[in-house]
Formats: structure tokens, C-alpha cells, sequence
């Protein structure tokens, strides 16, 4: 044991040039990786902010027939954070109001976009389905039952099955229609019947 003030001088000169680099690079490491982490939270949450403000913007120009800002706000979602929802629902947007105008290769592409790039496996089959039903309306069937192959979302069953069925009667495959037709209507809850299905079902 160190008897003298001295003796004790040296003994933390000795132990700090033992481990004073080593704490002082810890120290310094922590500092950065703080700084870091509150750099990211804060930059997170302002392009969650400017993501919410766009998209709500974009939804007012579209109700106010504003369509090529709308476009604007859409296209700024979808090429800034493009893996984010609200891209997913921007390109779902403009694939509807594309539908509407009667341009179904833009629709396409904008489905695919949220295909391709969405983490939301709602979404992701929201953009599966409604896409099945573009190809079906311009007779590539075999496309559709392509994209539905991968299920996404497990709570839209029923309805993947009923597309399938009607991909499967365009390509003369009767009997797997029925089969498919027949699944969609085992997965439909008893308080959802579907009079349209029932219709298809009739025809066999």
C-alpha cells in the first residue's frame, strides 16, 4: 500500500497510463454513437412529419382536382423515402385516379412500384390484387394468376381465390375455376356473403 502522498501520485500516473487511452477512446466512442443515435431520431421523425404533411397535401389536390400537383406531392413521397407508406399509398393513389382516366399502363406501374418496394404486407397485396384485375381487364390472365401466386397478406385469401377463378375460366380451365371459386367462397365469414361469387359459382 502506497504510505505517502507521493507514492499515491504515482500510482494513478502509473494506472492512467495504463488505461487512460482505452477510457478516453470509450468516452469518445459513446459521445459519437449519442450523437448519432439523436441525429437519426430527430432526422426520423422530421421526414415522418414532411412525409405526413406531403401526402396530406397531396390528398387535398386531388379532391381539389388539382391533379398535376397532386402528381408533384405523390412523386416527391415516392422518390424521397420510397419503402415508407406513404409512398405505398401515394402510388396506390395515382394508380386509381390512372384507372379512372382510362391509362392502365400507368396504373400498372404505379403498382408495381408498391410491389417492388413496400415493407407493408397489406399494401403489398392491396397492389397484387388490384393489379391481377388490370391484367384480367386487358386478357393477360396467366399474368394474374403470376401475382397472385405470392400471398402477401393471408386476411385477403378468399378474395386472391375468386380473381384466380375468374383468371383460371379466362384460360378455359373450368373445373380448377370452380375449385378456386369454391376456396374463396370456404373463406368468406358467414356474415360476408358475396352475391357476385354465388353468380359465378351458378355457372358450373
Amino acid at each position: 500500500m502506497p504510505t505517502s502522498d507521493k507514492e499515491q501520485i504515482q500510482m494513478v500516473k502509473d494506472w492512467w497510463k495504463q488505461y487512460g487511452t482505452t477510457i478516453l477512446v470509450a468516452v469518445l466512442v459513446f459521445a459519437v454513437i449519442n450523437f448519432g443515435w439523436r441525429h437519426w431520431q430527430q432526422y426520423k421523425h422530421h421526414r415522418i412529419d414532411r412525409n405526413s404533411t406531403d401526402y396530406m397535401q397531396m390528398l387535398v389536390a386531388f379532391d381539389q382536382q388539382k391533379k398535376d400537383e397532386a402528381k408533384l406531392y405523390a412523386k416527391r413521397l415516392m422518390q424521397d423515402d420510397s419503402k415508407s407508406a406513404y409512398a405505398s399509398l401515394a402510388a396506390l393513389m395515382q394508380a386509381k385516379v390512372a384507372v379512372q382516366a382510362g391509362d392502365l399502363k400507368l396504373a400498372q406501374e404505379q403498382l408495381q412500384f408498391v410491389i417492388k418496394k413496400s415493407s407493408d404486407n397489406t399494401l403489398c397485396q392491396l397492389a397484387r390484387i388490384r393489379s391481377a384485375r388490370i391484367f384480367l381487364a386487358t386478357k393477360q390472365p396467366q399474368e394474374a394468376l403470376k401475382l397472385l401466386a405470392t400471398v402477401n397478406d393471408d386476411a385477403y385469401k378468399a378474395e386472391i381465390n375468386e380473381i384466380s377463378g375468374d383468371a383460371l375460366l379466362a384460360l378455359g380451365k373450368a373445373l380448377e375455376a370452380k375449385q378456386a371459386y369454391q376456396k374463396a367462397k370456404d373463406g368468406i365469414i358467414k356474415d360476408a356473403k358475396s352475391p357476385l361469387l354465388q353468380l359465378k359459382m351458378q355457372q358450373f
